[in-house]
């Protein structure tokens, strides 16, 4: 992220369900979100927030992967850490965002087939690539590609990486 700032945070709100109804607790403008009034439908002044990017629940994954994520593969490739980071109550649309849907997909299985769509491009060097996905649910860290996942429960006064559970080497010819 080349003269960018190390994180960004972006907010995406989902679709409402059809139990919901139709009527959008948010309001979108630019880098600003907006609390709407239940009853009038307008943008409460004192309920204002501001972040890198805002999408709404109409905004395609694949414009949220490019406008948000993407750069952060850009660095990785480029030898920095990267991570995405979905974060939010229950419901709040983090697998719609982060998995997707055979029709739409998310934010994970795009970025994964960006990057080895690259590596495949660049055959003139070796990649290494390590990947760790995680959930971390009541207080509980759960690796997430482990058949066998031991709950592992951090400290506040020591955090530990859980070890690799599963190394798989990727060949291209």
């Amino acid at each position: 992220m080349a003269g960018d700032q190390a994180i960004r945070v972006a907010v995406r709100v989902r679709p409402l369900s059809k139990s919901e109804g139709t009527e959008n607790a948010w309001q979108i403008e630019k880098n600003s979100i907006f609390m709407l009034n239940p009853k009038t439908q307008k943008a409460q002044p004192d309920a204002v927030f501001q972040y890198d990017c805002c999408y709404g629940p109409e905004t395609p994954t694949a414009e949220v992967y490019r406008r948000s994520a993407q750069s952060v593969l850009d660095s990785t490739l480029d030898g920095m850490n990267g991570t995405l980071f979905a974060y939010g109550q229950t419901s709040s649309g983090k697998t719609h965002s982060m998995s997707g849907s055979a029709k739409e997909p998310g934010l994970t299985p795009l970025l994964v087939n960006d990057l080895f769509d690259r590596i495949q491009q660049d055959c003139d060097t070796n990649y290494h690539v390590r990947v760790s996905y995680l959930e971390i649910y009541n207080e509980e860290l759960k690796d997430l590609l482990s058949n066998a996942t031991p709950h592992i429960r951090q400290s506040m006064t020591f955090c530990p990486m859980p070890p690799p559970h599963q190394t798989e080497h990727v060949y291209t010819i």
